[in-house]
């Protein structure tokens, strides 16, 4: 589900060197940390209040928000789940008015652009347009900016995510122009921040002991402890340094987990890919990102929801497994939210990966691709 959390890196963070601070402006969730990043590529684009901004029809209800946070409004494209990138053709079309600010998601970690022959038409299509690329569902890795004009890239370390804060985000800028924006930017701590991110290292601890694999399949992990955190009535403070120094301290032990990831993540691919009925996304597409869940797309909503079901019943699947928020009322992405089911790849989950194999192929198995 989620990056362990170390005792020892806490101990490193709260008494020792952490080493220096990722490059970038922390916010108080991922939310925020998008919205600043849409204000700074809006600002920096010349653009004019409630300009559009492409976003996909299947997406966190965070995203859209953000957009209209930031005083600009979300131009929905549809969203191609085979490839986990816009359908091409509904983005040429938006682009065709004149838009020229565009949200690029990480779907589960895997990297934001198509595989093949997509990749350069969607490069193309996109080469004038200001981007932030959205990877809260990614690891924080320094990749090099996917497109040519992409201006920042945004984090989140709420729950579920790859960094498993309880709450906060990162904004950073991938050029000089971006990044100066983003320094000039007035960033106020609220009174409590420093308490608010010890009490947030405690918390984040204490999920990590609960999810420990040893013990995972015998927790009954309610909604509310895997949904995004939202604060109701206010909002956080950007992370303090106890927080910011624990992101920090992680380096070495974050590049064996996103290693063990992408091995998980290959070797699901591996087992399923001959299963006629369902779509994986492209094993490049693995290999590029680091998937914290690989998505397979059933072509049968029905077989979807039954394999969801019987996952969820032998104790493969823990935490809510509904992707009905992210489809905000369009066809194609209702489509998407009952056809989907994504497999766990977090370091230990080796066993629960071999089951859900054996058990989608005893399901889907009489249709194996010649």
């Amino acid at each position: 589900m989620r990056f362990p959390v170390s005792p020892a890196a806490c101990c490193r963070a709260l008494f020792g060197r952490a080493g220096p601070p990722p490059e970038g402006r922390f916010a108080g969730s991922g939310q925020e940390a998008l919205t600043l990043a849409l204000r700074g590529a809006a600002a920096l684009a010349g653009a004019e209040p409630d300009a559009p901004v492409v976003v996909p029809d299947f997406i966190c209800p965070t995203v859209p928000a953000a957009v209209r946070d930031a005083g600009l409004r979300p131009q929905v494209v549809p969203l191609d789940a085979t490839a986990w990138f816009y359908e091409l053709d509904g983005l040429e079309e938006a682009l065709r008015g004149g838009t020229r600010l565009a949200v690029l998601v990480s779907y589960f970690g895997l990297s934001p652009l198509p595989p093949g022959p997509a990749r350069g038409r969607a490069r193309a299509l996109l080469a004038e347009v200001d981007a932030v690329e959205d990877s809260a569902q990614a690891f924080g890795t320094e990749a090099p900016p996917w497109l040519p004009r992409s201006r920042f890239r945004i984090f989140s370390f709420g729950r579920g995510k790859s960094l498993p804060l309880v709450w906060g985000g990162l904004a950073q800028g991938l050029e000089g122009e971006a990044q100066a924006w983003l320094d000039a930017q007035p960033m106020h701590r609220g009174p409590g921040a420093v308490l608010a991110s010890l009490l947030d290292l405690g918390l984040a601890q204490a999920q990590s002991a609960l999810l420990h694999p040893a013990v995972f399949r015998f927790v009954l992990l309610p909604r509310s402890a895997a949904s995004p955190h939202h604060p109701s009535g206010r909002r956080r403070p950007p992370l303090a340094w106890p927080a910011t120094h624990y992101i920090s301290a992680q380096g070495e032990r974050l590049s064996r987990e996103i290693e063990t990831r992408r091995a998980n993540a290959l070797a699901l691919h591996a087992g399923l890919q001959d299963l006629r009925g369902v779509t994986l996304p492209a094993p490049e597409a693995v290999a590029e990102g680091v998937a914290l869940r690989l998505p397979v797309l059933f072509d049968d909503p029905t077989a979807g929801e039954d394999a969801r079901a019987r996952l969820i019943e032998r104790g493969i699947l823990r935490g809510p497994h509904d992707w009905h928020d992210y489809a905000g009322g369009s066809p194609t992405a209702l489509s998407i939210a009952r056809r989907l089911v994504t497999l766990p790849t977090w370091s230990g989950s080796e066993r629960a990966g071999t089951a859900a194999v054996a058990l989608l192929r005893e399901r889907l198995g009489a249709h194996a691709r010649d």
